[in-house]
């Protein structure tokens, strides 16, 4: 272990010796270019990574906003939860789906919601989803999101699936 000392650090007898300077020079000398060598290891490390992960191939295909809804062929909408309701929970859940090769969801989690139950609710929709199957040559799981907007209007619950372009356009009437 290196540690660096300076003169008000040492005891008083070790202070009067004449090598002193000589002596800590060389440790302040020994500990930057342990320090050197550790950031510049440390800048090689995140560049290889970097590197490795832009160029490694995946079967991964990532779907955006739209495409999402237009590979689905089988949607849910999504329910409104009583007990949200009468807590008075409303806003974004966020659902990611891993779909695989024959169209069905492999994995969902969702990334954000309100509360425990909107986001129990946004998990049973999306894992009803049904997606086209890949065709021969196509990536092995497929990725996307869905986004529910669970919203009270004038006292009664409504599911809106921003992915959906029609209750898109509602919630931009809505100014949400």
């Amino acid at each position: 272990m290196l540690v660096d000392h300076n003169e008000t650090s040492l005891a008083p007898e070790q202070r009067k010796s004449p090598h002193l300077p000589h002596a800590l020079a060389m440790r302040k000398s020994a500990w930057n270019t342990l320090g050197r060598h550790l950031r510049l290891g440390i800048v090689l490390g995140v560049c290889l990574a970097s590197l490795a992960s832009c160029h490694s191939p995946s079967t991964e295909k990532r779907y955006g906003y739209l495409p999402l809804w237009t590979e689905a062929q089988k949607r849910c909408v999504a329910q409104y939860p009583s007990e949200s309701l009468v807590q008075g929970h409303q806003g974004l859940a966020v659902a990611e789906l891993e779909i695989g090769r024959d169209g069905a969801p492999l994995r969902v989690s969702v990334l954000q919601a309100p509360d425990a139950a909107i986001s129990r609710s946004a998990q049973l929709c999306a894992g009803n989803w049904r997606m086209k199957p890949v065709e021969a040559g196509g990536p092995d799981i497929r990725r996307g999101k869905l986004y529910f907007y669970f919203i009270v209007l004038s006292g009664k619950a409504k599911v809106f699936l921003a992915n959906d372009p029609a209750d898109k356009k509602s919630l931009i009437a809505l100014r949400l």
